[in-house]
């Protein structure tokens, strides 16, 4: 649906869209979120059964934070969700206004980081079943990491950069949702039993903030070195692409919270990622054949 609606809004703002255009279009989300809330209601929802011994609101708060593993998967969501989101509002910058971009282009781009996403989510869903969250993590954060270095080198010069920032915005698809499934999977699964609704809102309020700080950091980076541009062979670094660099070494920062996750969910990340290569590596001759 995700796609679909991208899609859709691309077509309907076409090339050069007014505000009037984007008005209908906010206008249409905001019918879309009442309708969804009204469905909502009208979900049934399984009686809520008391507990005598259930503890008190701040005790249950606590629990999650006297639990080491999953204390360092905040500690890892807060990392990559600073990382992930310090860069997001800079992409639109450096397509609109370093690579002359035009609206239209930037909302293909999301609907291109869809379609990847969509089309992989199977296979992380089945690695995830298979090998556990923590191999996922380990697998995906270093080649994000590098995908970012693409903006460094990408100019309005050159002939093919559409195609170029296409092929990321596939790729950036498909590797965030795929390590979205692992963060999925370890906030569901590593919550203790009867404290779920606890361990998910701390992961989902850590989350929340850090994203919503990471912003503020980017662009308070972006000042601070905005007058340090260098431009050497193919790299190019302005305001907007010291943003990008900072964000891949920020982006392997989580790898250091990766071994002190649950167990239950991965164990020992080498021996993993030796099995899966094995595997592929004996599937090789039938793909050749």
């Amino acid at each position: 649906m995700f796609v679909a609606c991208t899609c859709g809004v691309g077509l309907f703002l076409g090339r050069e869209p007014g505000l009037a255009r984007f008005q209908i279009v906010f206008a249409a989300a905001f019918a879309a979120n009442v309708a969804m809330t009204f469905g909502i209601m009208r979900i049934p929802e399984a009686p809520i059964v008391e507990r005598a011994d259930r503890p008190a609101f701040w005790e249950m708060l606590t629990v999650p934070f006297r639990d080491p593993p999953f204390v360092a998967f905040i500690v890892f969501g807060v990392l990559y969700n600073l990382a992930i989101a310090m860069a997001g509002p800079f992409a639109v910058r450096c397509m609109k206004g370093t690579l002359g971009a035009g609206d239209n282009y930037v909302v293909w781009m999301d609907t291109l980081a869809s379609i990847g996403a969509a089309a992989t989510l199977p296979l992380w869903g089945w690695f995830v079943d298979r090998f556990g969250s923590r191999p996922i993590f380990a697998l995906l954060l270093p080649p994000l990491a590098l995908l970012n270095l693409l903006w460094l080198v990408v100019s309005p010069g050159q002939p093919h950069w559409r195609y170029v920032i296409g092929a990321y915005s596939v790729l950036h698809g498909v590797l965030l949702f795929g390590i979205g499934v692992g963060i999925t999977d370890m906030m569901l699964g590593g919550a203790r039993q009867g404290h779920r609704s606890a361990y998910i809102n701390i992961s989902f309020v850590a989350n929340t903030m850090a994203a919503g700080v990471a912003p503020f950091l980017g662009a308070a980076l972006a000042r601070a070195l905005g007058h340090c541009e260098w431009h050497r062979g193919m790299v190019w670094l302005d305001a907007n692409r010291w943003v990008f660099l900072a964000r891949s070494v920020l982006l392997l920062a989580p790898l250091l919270a990766v071994d002190r996750l649950s167990r239950r969910h991965g164990g020992h990340v080498g021996e993993t990622l030796q099995q899966l290569s094995a595997g592929l590596l004996n599937f090789l001759p039938n793909l050749r054949r």
